[in-house]
């Protein structure tokens, strides 16, 4: 019984014990659990170009512009001038100072009101939890709240912490975002009196925002110069800088914060998740641009002019220099916040240089081979030129820089493994329909391909045929996806001797009238125009020295302006902004030199001659005869047969049959296949007549010297069909030699016609597999399968 009532009196202690023990454990327990220190905060994301130069600085998710800056990153004399003035015993003191509380409990008792008593530790626990500090209870939290910080993390962190967490008046906290709004640099390169301003700010930061008014500046002022007295005692700091402290300082704005290709950053924010991103942007370049860009279509603003948009790219790491989205993002009315650089439209002729190196590599044409700019017809496709002309015939080289239509739809007609359609594909090209809803327009600009597209693409002619994606980060550990989710490997699409001669070709192409010489500029530019169907887009995309630079004028709209002309709007921007490039790079003393011709001595190249007239490789007979590259083993090398060394009568002027002294002579004589005169013919160039033989000459003699005929029409591999209500006849055409007077059609073995090599001859078509035979007046022949369905 005494027992129980011991027991009983035991538990009816007062009840303020019980209370102090579970508050003690509460403690106990508070204290050991690791608050958070910056884990739960939520910081600004920043973009820098290639220089470490801020681009982009955003807001943090709760309002705040707030960049993280680890302590090593931050001025060692900002953190003693934080030290200094706000907790001199920092590293000393178990996150409250003692004798700091107790001078100022005696103070507040003396009625000298409240005085400074709180450690760094004890401010940073007050900006993370928001705490009312003015009460006791909130005094005393915030004491608890310091002595656990102090409990699990070093000095050095919470020192971090602080720093990072700083209020700078306004919404701007931490000492990186400060550096950066307020002095325009970061945290690590703050002068003496910079890092005094930002030291004496969060004790008032209301009282003292930068650039606020004129009576914050000039508390701000005093309260530096207050700073600088213990400084100058501690450091023995020389005492001219009292004089500089006294000077007014000009502050930077939030609003003054740096947007630079704000297209380019908005999408690489949305496509990573680091806090920073070191992209591969030139800053200096990219405002070049865009102010040149900017101001051309200001200044073409009544010739039509809505849109501009350019991409800028070192073709030796592929990395993304300059990218204008457009001519101004804030124009909402053009749309200016849409990515030119990333829409799809239609690339004209810009996509024909592939088409040429595609026919070098597969030993379709050299150079200087003869193509055909002649009206034809694939089906029921007739393609035109852009001027609605034909140049008759021409060689590679030059209907490639007049950008000829005929020419480039015969050439990718010929293209086998790959093709143009599976070249593009492999070339990176998106979103292709299937390849027969493109047909042979796919030349001509058919499909539509994005501005990244099209540079990636005269970059692997740069690189020799080697593609290789755009780079538009440096920094590949802070950014988890940029461009796609893995980075393709480099793939060989073209050898490196049909990328250098497709190049080699485009450096002749003149410049557009009244622009930049190509002259004027240090190194050649090797360039392509493109129009689109319907004038809504005009390219100039090239390259130089070791870069690619695309230029795109139209609307965003796509509207039909009937004006949108590659040679006439895009060609006179993009040489303006190659001379500011340039101009750029020599400023600062960057050296430019030509990638392109430096390949050549790598190259499997052979330097030859070539007959200017007819493409003939080293021909004992042409007048005239021109430089140009061949690939050894792979470039043809078969002659045409136009120039030809005969025997002439000296008084009739008709060829010979046999020498016969004083009466012939050896000449040098032209001797033009059908077609081509015939193409001659239609773009108003005369050509002289084949000679005529002698009487008596017999068949061995007019087979001499004389091409085979090839029939054209029909078309090898091809099977017609009978249509209802049309007219379904088919024209027998051919090629044949120059001296041939006549030719002869039989189809099953029945001659169905007579007549000179270029006259129409119409063949009414039946069904069934019919042989069609040629025959030219020296005997030569050639034969092709029609079969009509």
């Amino acid at each position: 019984m005494r027992r129980w009532r011991h027991k009983r009196h035991m538990f009816f202690k007062p009840a303020w014990r019980r209370v102090s023990a579970v508050v003690l454990l509460l403690l106990c327990v508070l204290l050991a659990i690791p608050p958070a220190l910056l884990n739960d905060v939520s910081f600004s994301r920043a973009v820098y170009d290639r220089h470490g130069q801020l681009l982009r600085l955003t807001l943090s998710a709760d309002g705040y512009y707030r960049l993280f800056v680890p302590l090593s990153d931050i001025s060692p004399t900002l953190i003693d001038a934080v030290l200094l003035y706000e907790d001199q015993h920092f590293f000393v003191h178990p996150g409250v100072n003692p004798v700091s509380i107790a001078r100022a409990a005696w103070h507040h008792m003396l009625g000298g009101g409240r005085g400074g008593a709180s450690t760094l530790t004890m401010q940073l626990v007050r900006l993370k939890h928001r705490l009312n500090t003015r009460s006791y209870s909130g005094k005393v939290w915030q004491m608890l709240q310091a002595l656990r910080l102090e409990l699990h993390y070093s000095k050095s962190e919470i020192l971090q912490a602080y720093l990072n967490l700083a209020p700078y008046g306004g919404n701007v906290e931490g000492v990186a975002a400060a550096s950066r709004i307020y002095f325009e640099r970061d945290a690590q390169s703050l002068s003496l009196p910079e890092a005094l301003t930002l030291s004496v700010i969060p004790q008032s930061p209301l009282a003292r925002t930068p650039g606020r008014s004129s009576a914050t500046d000039q508390a701000l002022l005093q309260a530096r110069l207050r700073a600088f007295v213990p400084w100058q005692k501690k450091y023995s700091q020389d005492a001219r800088y009292a004089t500089l402290l006294q000077r007014p300082m000009r502050y930077g704005r939030i609003a003054n914060l740096p947007f630079i290709a704000p297209q380019l950053t908005t999408r690489l924010l949305k496509q990573s998740q680091a806090q920073r991103i070191d992209a591969t942007l030139d800053a200096r370049l990219q405002q070049q641009l865009a102010g040149q860009i900017y101001r051309y279509v200001q200044y073409q603003r009544a010739q039509g002019i809505a849109n501009a948009a350019a991409l800028l790219v070192d073709t030796r790491d592929m990395a993304v220099l300059a990218s204008v989205g457009s001519a101004d993002y804030f124009n909402l009315y053009r749309q200016g916040m849409i990515d030119g650089t990333q829409a799809r439209r239609s690339p004209g002729s810009a996509l024909k240089p592939f088409i040429y190196a595609l026919a070098f590599e597969q030993g379709i044409i050299h150079p200087a081979s003869l193509l055909t700019d002649a009206p034809s017809a694939y089906g029921t496709y007739t393609p035109e030129n852009f001027d609605h002309a034909f140049q008759g015939p021409l060689s590679a080289h030059d209907a490639l820089i007049r950008s000829r239509n005929i020419p480039a739809l015969w050439l990718s007609s010929q293209l086998t493994k790959p093709g143009f359609y599976h070249f593009l594909q492999q070339a990176g090209i998106k979103r292709m329909q299937a390849e027969k809803n493109y047909g042979l327009s796919l030349a001509l600009g058919g499909v539509e391909v994005t501005m990244k597209e099209l540079v990636q693409l005269y970059a692997m002619l740069s690189n020799g045929g080697v593609y290789a994606p755009l780079q538009y980060i440096r920094a590949v550990e802070v950014v988890d996806v940029v461009d796609d989710l893995h980075k393709p490997e480099q793939r060989q699409l073209l050898s490196p001797e049909a990328a250098f001669m497709a190049l080699d070709i485009l450096k002749d192409t003149p410049p557009p009238v009244g622009s930049i010489q190509t002259d004027a500029l240090p190194l050649p530019i090797y360039w392509k125009t493109g129009t689109s169907a319907g004038l809504r887009d005009a390219w100039s995309v090239g390259v130089f020295g070791p870069y690619v630079l695309a230029v795109w004028v139209g609307d965003f709209r796509g509207s039909v302006r009937g004006n949108y002309v590659g040679i006439v709007q895009a060609a006179p921007l993009f040489f303006e902004l190659i001379r500011g490039v340039v101009e750029q790079l020599s400023a600062n003393k960057v050296p430019i030199m030509d990638k392109v011709q430096a390949q050549v001595a790598g190259l499997k190249l052979v330097k030859s001659q070539a007959c200017a007239d007819t493409g003939d490789i080293n021909h004992p007979y042409c007048p005239v005869k021109v430089p140009m590259w061949l690939i050894p083993g792979v470039s043809p090398i078969k002659q045409t047969g136009i120039y030809r060394h005969v025997l002439v009568n000296r008084e009739t002027g008709k060829l010979a049959c046999r020498f016969v002294v004083n009466q012939t002579d050896y000449r040098v004589v032209q001797f033009w296949p059908s077609e081509i005169t015939q193409v001659f013919a239609q773009a108003g160039i005369v050509k002289p007549p084949p000679l005529a033989w002698e009487p008596g000459c017999s068949a061995a003699a007019l087979s001499i010297s004389s091409t085979q005929p090839r029939i054209v029409s029909p078309a090898r591999h091809v099977r017609y069909k009978i249509r209802m209500g049309a007219d379904n006849r088919l024209p027998l055409k051919a090629v044949v030699d120059g001296n041939a007077r006549s030719v002869f059609w039989l189809v099953d073995d029945v001659v169905v016609a007579s007549a000179a090599p270029n006259d129409p001859v119409w063949l009414p078509l039946t069904l069934g597999t019919h042989r069609v035979r040629l025959i030219d007046d020296a005997g030569n022949a050639d034969s092709s399968l029609l079969v009509v369905e």
